[in-house]
């Protein structure tokens, strides 16, 4: 007997990562993602979408993928506001979250490993926004 795929959300922006993720986990889900395409979109806008999709839908598991632009507020909105809300979500509803941090929230290495014990000098946006991110999970969820 063939086993069923569980039901999985990705949201993601435009990249080769996000595209070579979807490639190698359609394997072992259904994937539905969502693409954050505009960077015009409202946080709120944004926010309704997913809401609307996260409740007409029965997902096991949401990946949340998102990258680095140059538009500072725009990276705030990737990186922190947005992941926050879907974890939020996911939270109440009961979907674990997957997401990527970044290696950039230490900075420029001090040692040759890095561990989660390292002390975090997020130097750019970026790490700033992946470091924030990191944060309010620990501390709010």
């Amino acid at each position: 007997m063939k086993q069923q795929k569980l039901n999985l959300f990705l949201v993601h922006n435009k990249g080769t990562f996000a595209e070579l993720t979807m490639q190698r986990l359609q394997d072992f889900f259904c994937i539905q993602s969502f693409t954050v395409r505009k960077k015009n979109y409202s946080l709120k806008v944004l926010k309704n979408e997913i809401y609307n999709l996260i409740n007409k839908s029965k997902f096991n598991l949401i990946v949340y993928i998102s990258g680095e632009t140059r538009e500072d507020s725009f990276m705030k909105k990737l990186n922190l506001d947005l992941p926050y809300f879907i974890a939020d979500l996911g939270d109440k509803k009961n979907i674990p979250l997957v997401y990527l941090s970044s290696l950039s929230v230490y900075g420029i290495p001090r040692k040759k490993s890095v561990d989660v014990l390292t002390k975090k000098f997020p130097y750019n946006n970026y790490g700033k926004t992946k470091s924030e991110f990191d944060q309010l999970l620990k501390k709010n969820l």
